[in-house]
């Protein structure tokens, strides 16, 4: 979880430079797009042990036959990992500050520093940032419960989280208009519009909720049934 921490900031720390400081400017919109899409790398690196390591070292059956439910199993898995994420959210969130310091923004007439900052975007962005991870984790857990080997989890992972983010651009080359419409309506990407445009949208909350509990369940139905294999 640690290592975790220290190489999401590492990416968010250099993305930040890349995109705002380094660029002069307050526009925060590529910073997140960039940080959306690492995601799909980050995530796997910290899911990929959640389950698959207490197969490989022979502690799953110890597990299965503690006094707790296999709910609390998968709840207690799933919310260490998205507790790790949040603190690396939470301080990556800090980069922003340096743009009050350090970004050369013009000021006009009344205006201030404060004004021109795109506060609500920011908070839209963080908070569709940080759905977009509990979705993925999700998916890193449910995997992870499926192979005992940590590559395979994260190969796996890295290849389903792609196949959620780029489903929405794969709809330009369909023609069935039913298809392409059920497809944009599973897109991660597509749920996420309201947020990064800076609304906070309860249909969108409500979407990546369902999405979590519809992993995390289907997780729970593997251990259920490899308890009693």
């Amino acid at each position: 979880g640690y290592v975790y921490i220290a190489v999401f900031l590492a990416v968010s720390a250099f993305v930040c430079c890349l995109s705002t400081l380094h660029a002069q400017s307050y526009d925060v919109s590529t910073y997140f797009t960039l940080m959306l899409f690492s995601l799909v790398v980050l995530i796997p690196l910290l899911t990929m042990k959640l389950f698959s390591e207490e197969r490989k070292n022979g502690t799953e059956q110890g597990l299965l036959t503690a006094p707790v439910s296999i709910t609390s199993i998968v709840l207690g898995k799933y919310f260490a990992a998205l507790t790790m994420f949040a603190i690396a959210m939470a301080i990556s969130s800090f980069n922003f500050t340096l743009l009050f310091k350090y970004a050369e923004l013009p000021l006009y007439g009344d205006y201030t520093l404060l004004d021109l900052m795109p506060v609500g975007l920011i908070i839209g962005n963080i908070c569709g940032t940080f759905c977009l991870g509990a979705a993925f984790i999700a998916v890193g857990t449910f995997i992870s419960a499926m192979t005992e080997n940590q590559i395979s989890a994260v190969i796996i992972t890295v290849l389903s989280t792609c196949v959620l983010v780029l489903c929405s651009f794969a709809t330009e080359y369909i023609n069935n208009t039913f298809l392409r419409v059920a497809i944009k309506w599973f897109s991660v990407l597509e749920r996420l519009s309201s947020l990064t445009n800076g609304y906070l949208d309860i249909t969108t909350f409500i979407y990546f909720i369902s999405f979590v509990v519809v992993f995390l369940f289907l997780t729970g139905r593997v251990y259920d049934r490899r308890r009693w294999a």
